[in-house]
């Protein structure tokens, strides 16, 4: 499923004024460009306030033919042991 998304601005923190850019898909979901992984995927985060936890939840995004961001797609689970985690 491809999920639609709208770019807003939140807090980078909790105590900061601070502003950064990220990406609020169409289920709920953040994803921040300061949170890639090293393929290039984006983490999904929720939260509220400057407070935004991980998910679990990987998305990769879908490009036009001019290379612009379009939509999302979910990512199936993540192999743990690639990433030297225990489950």
């Amino acid at each position: 499923m491809d999920y639609g998304f709208s770019i807003i601005d939140i807090p980078s923190s909790f105590c900061s004024q601070q502003m950064e850019q990220a990406y609020k898909l169409s289920n709920g979901t953040i994803l921040f460009p300061s949170e890639q992984d090293p393929e290039g995927y984006y983490w999904g985060a929720v939260g509220m306030d400057g407070m935004y936890l991980r998910t679990g939840v990987r998305y990769y995004p879908i490009c036009s033919d001019r290379h612009q961001i379009v939509a999302f797609r979910k990512i199936l689970p993540l192999n743990i042991s690639s990433y030297g985690l225990k489950a």
